[in-house]
């Protein structure tokens, strides 16, 4: 039986990846609606869909009030800034 992807889930990635470092970054501040979010980030990206396929492959939760990352993705995170700065000090 053959897979089915996700459509679209890579066609926004840039959008995908703003979305995702400022809701983290506010993280565990309120959540954020989609117009709230096109308005820090003022692009012209297709946020709308970003969040969509961010809360479709579950790195954040909410709804039409907000979003906010999910409890994996934020865990993700700390590992990626720890494995940074463990890289940054073996490097010397």
């Amino acid at each position: 039986m053959q897979e089915q992807p996700i459509t679209g889930e890579l066609e926004n990635a840039e959008a995908q990846r703003a979305v995702l470092n400022l809701t983290l970054a506010r993280f565990p501040m309120p959540d954020l609606s989609t117009e709230a979010i096109e308005a820090r980030l003022d692009r012209d990206d297709d946020v709308e869909g970003a969040v969509r396929t961010l809360l479709t492959v579950g790195l954040l939760e909410g709804n039409d009030a907000g979003v906010r990352p999910t409890y994996p993705a934020v865990h993700f995170e700390m590992l990626e800034m720890q494995w940074a700065i463990q890289s940054r000090i073996r490097r010397g």
